[in-house]
């Protein structure tokens, strides 16, 4: 359809699996493992033949699982996003304009709670960064849903709604705010369960799911 690539439902099914990822893997493993469970590592001795304790690596690597850069967003605006961030990096920047620029000073006042056994802090932190990744998630699909009333051809409104369906498929990953997959399995047979699919979409259906997600993520 246009340039995009969709199915017979007019299901543009990459952007759904690419959308998809970034709750599957970034969201769900930075947050809920490594800022959730990794927090209980341990960070009393380092890890053999390394230079940092199990829960310091565990920090890292959420860090590093966010962004490439070594200050995130650097020199960002409202309108302007100067570093290559991808995937949840960019669309924190994009949707969450609120708190993108605490981001990266969440991780370093967390990196610095755990050099100092503080491990209070460094869940305060945790949450912090957790809770604004999943804001962004949600804000996101609401945005793509929004993309798909405002769009001016077929082809626009697949694409909007084909990056929409990945990011509330994510939505199962959003622990903090008590979404779980039946939540989010819920949104997209409300959206794409009937027989044709992107064909069948009405204003309906999309404020139906707008409306699930404003509540659960009070947006």
């Amino acid at each position: 359809m246009g340039t995009y690539l969709v199915d017979a439902k007019g299901i543009e099914h990459a952007q759904i699996i690419q959308k998809g990822l970034i709750g599957a893997l970034q969201l769900d493993y930075i947050g809920n493992v490594l800022l959730d469970k990794g927090l209980e590592a341990d960070n009393s001795a380092l890890v053999s033949g390394k230079k940092y304790t199990a829960l310091e690596h565990n920090w890292d690597e959420a860090y590093g699982m966010l962004t490439l850069n070594p200050v995130y967003l650097a020199g960002a605006t409202d309108a302007t996003r100067t570093s290559n961030e991808t995937f949840i990096g960019s669309y924190i920047w994009e949707y969450n304009k609120a708190s993108y620029a605490k981001i990266h000073p969440a991780f370093v006042k967390g990196r610095a709670a755990i050099v100092n056994n503080d491990k209070a802090e460094a869940k305060t932190q945790a949450t912090f960064i957790r809770t604004e990744m999943e804001k962004a998630i949600a804000s996101a699909a609401l945005g793509y849903l929004g993309k798909w009333k405002s769009g001016t051809t077929d082809a626009a409104r697949a694409h909007a709604i084909g990056e929409g369906l990945g990011f509330i498929y994510s939505l199962r990953y959003c622990k903090i705010n008590g979404a779980d997959a039946a939540f989010s399995d819920a949104i997209l047979l409300g959206l794409m369960g009937s027989p044709n699919g992107f064909w069948d979409l009405t204003n309906d259906k999309i404020n139906a799911a707008s409306d699930a997600i404003t509540a659960k993520f009070k947006l």
